[in-house]
């Protein structure tokens, strides 16, 4: 009898909950590494109650194909930028509107503003964020120097196969956009079937975009998010007693995370300019001239790109961030 009822309690034992976490970010680079983290910090802290698998590479595929498959539970979690999230919710567009804010200070009070709202309309969609990171600005790379809007408009530029709203809103605004995957950045570049990119230092540098578009403006176009979510239905089967400690984890990550991107855009963009990169620099009146350009695509934005509500949220705290400016020196 003993021995019936030891085998019974073997037999009531959970499984360890196996989560499928999958990235583009290459092996050995910081956010691969800070996805490590968490794996065995989760580990430990469940006491290998769960277990995570990282797939990293672009092994699930792009990031449209990350959240399909999470939506299907082939995977349970992703960590992705902005292009990835908007196929969970449109709003996080919001937060990447070009030269709506200037800085890593006005994007971390902005999110804090509008990230409530957008946690909740993920969830409704079945996706929880663990944590959100700032992945870097995104800067013109072109094959010919570009200075101004009007130099941009001669250029072929790369916008997301697949996004038919971005290729009508480009040409809407007087652009020449030409929809591709992001592997055919490179080999576009060198035919010249697209002569310019809007990508971060951390992404051009790796991919070597900037070796055939070796112009860079030095303009803020517009921040890059990212942010490593997993489904509901993944993280309501984790046990609700290690809710609170795996959060407190990710959020310790996400902060180291800020940190390392920070390091690791400095880092990129002194390797490409010790490899031929030539920097195009903005005066004020310049600057100015971008950020009018940059309003003229809100309108078409709106409802297309970004989710209505968000959008009208994001724009009604344009007073409070000029309020917020005018105290900086």
């Amino acid at each position: 009898m003993a021995s019936l009822l030891v085998l019974m309690g073997a037999g009531r034992k959970k499984k360890a909950i196996h989560i499928k976490l999958a990235t583009l970010a290459p092996e050995g680079s910081s956010p691969h590494l800070v996805l490590q983290n968490i794996k065995h910090r989760w580990e430990k802290a469940t006491k290998d109650k769960v277990k995570i698998t990282i797939y990293a590479g672009g092994v699930f595929g792009d990031e449209s194909d990350m959240v399909r498959k999470m939506r299907i539970g082939r995977l349970h979690a992703a960590a992705i930028t902005n292009e990835g999230l908007s196929y969970i919710h449109k709003g996080v567009y919001g937060l990447n509107l070009p030269m709506f804010v200037d800085n890593f200070e006005e994007m971390k009070w902005l999110r804090g503003k509008i990230a409530p709202t957008l946690e909740q309309k993920m969830s409704e969609n079945g996706a929880k964020v663990l944590f959100w990171a700032d992945v870097g600005w995104a800067y013109w790379f072109s094959k010919t120097p570009i200075l101004s809007p009007k130099d941009l408009q001669k250029t072929k530029i790369f916008t997301w196969a697949g996004d038919a709203h971005s290729v009508r809103i480009w040409k809407k605004a007087g652009f020449k956009p030409v929809p591709l995957s992001a592997i055919d950045i490179l080999p576009s570049l060198q035919t010249g079937m697209i002569e310019s990119v809007a990508a971060p230092a951390i992404v051009a540098a790796p991919g070597q975009w900037f070796a055939v578009a070796n112009n860079m403006l030095d303009v803020r176009w517009s921040p890059m998010i990212g942010a490593v979510v997993i489904s509901e239905k993944a993280w309501q089967e984790i046990p609700k007693k290690y809710h609170k400690k795996l959060l407190k984890i990710v959020e310790e990550e996400g902060a180291n995370f800020a940190i390392e991107m920070q390091r690791d855009e400095q880092a990129a963009m002194s390797v490409m300019l010790e490899n031929g990169l030539k920097i195009q620099r903005a005066d004020e009146e310049m600057i100015l001239r971008w950020k009018q350009t940059a309003r003229k695509f809100y309108p078409l934005l709106r409802g297309t790109l970004v989710d209505e509500m968000i959008f009208d949220k994001v724009m009604a705290l344009e007073p409070m961030l000029d309020s917020l400016r005018a105290t900086k020196p």
